[in-house]
């Protein structure tokens, strides 16, 4: 019996994870809870695998199984999206389920749609981004600080209380030039993507968070400067400010120009932030099939 469950559309959301503590404090609980963030379009939920088997979800993947041998080629498109979209919310280990009906399948037509299902996981499963989650220190990232105080280093993580991996980065700005206006302080930590993003392609990326006070910040394609973006892939203007890991997702497509310009992507802790932000586990990986609501502006 396979287990799964379906990958609900919204703008971005919180999914828990690992215990994951800051320095000098116990690992707190992480708990499920969902934030207003402002996407640069609507993203699908993002979703933790889970055991539970319900056999309304089972009926579901049988039912969607045998529309992939229907006569209209609508209504095989359609289900082989919708089987994609399942399996791909169960995350990883939907590809055992997959290879198992890929070698139950008898019609060519079920085979072949199954198979390329199966291709296209691997490749929504494949981050794109090198060193993720900062356990190379800041190898293949640039990053930005002593802007008006600000300061970005890698913080070593106490066993299994970071999202992934034993170490996290933390942005830090100095309150006291962060309350002055005009003299806030700013900072920026980014990756070059252009060589492997392409033009008008729909990337899905996603971050995990900590904090504990209540100052927005985002992830954009950026200049190589790190300081000019035309547009946020996520932000997040009201955190949950509670010292737990949070992650957010989201997704964007650029054209080749924006690309030209803008060839990073990279995480910002905005004007105005006097406080502290944690941020790891950085993903961006691209989705084979659309949505429904894929390209609707929220």
């Amino acid at each position: 019996m396979k287990s799964h469950f379906f990958l609900f559309l919204t703008a971005v959301v919180i999914i828990t994870g690992c215990n994951a503590g800051l320095p000098g404090k116990s690992s707190p609980e992480i708990t499920n809870e969902t934030i207003k963030t402002l996407p640069l379009i609507v993203a699908p939920a993002d979703t933790a695998p889970t055991s539970v088997i319900r056999s309304k979800e089972v009926m579901e993947i049988n039912r969607l199984i045998d529309l992939l041998n229907s006569d209209d080629w609508h209504i095989r498109e359609d289900a082989t999206r919708d089987l994609y979209v399942i399996y791909e919310g169960i995350g990883r280990e939907s590809l055992d389920i997959v290879n198992a009906e890929v070698q139950r399948a008898v019609l060519p037509e079920v085979k072949l749609r199954l198979e390329t299902i199966r291709e296209a996981l691997k490749q929504s499963f494949d981050n794109m981004l090198k060193n993720p989650s900062f356990e190379s220190e800041f190898t293949d990232w640039k990053y930005v600080e002593n802007w008006n105080g600000s300061k970005i280093q890698l913080i070593k993580a106490e066993k299994g209380s970071a999202p992934d991996g034993n170490f996290f980065i933390e942005m830090w700005h100095d309150p006291a030039r962060g309350v002055k206006p005009g003299s806030s302080s700013w900072s920026a930590c980014g990756q070059y993507i252009r060589e492997i993003v392409k033009p008008e392609v729909t990337y899905f990326v996603s971050f995990w968070y900590c904090t504990t006070d209540p100052y927005g910040f985002r992830i954009a394609t950026s200049d190589e400067a790190l300081v000019m973006h035309s547009g946020g892939v996520i932000s997040v203007s009201e955190p949950v400010a509670d010292g737990k890991w949070h992650k957010v997702t989201g997704m964007f497509s650029r054209t080749e120009e924006q690309l030209f310009y803008e060839p990073y992507l990279t995480l910002y802790y905005d004007y105005s932030a006097p406080g502290t932000v944690w941020f790891d586990a950085v993903t961006m990986v691209q989705r084979a099939f659309a949505d429904k609501t894929a390209g609707e502006k929220k």
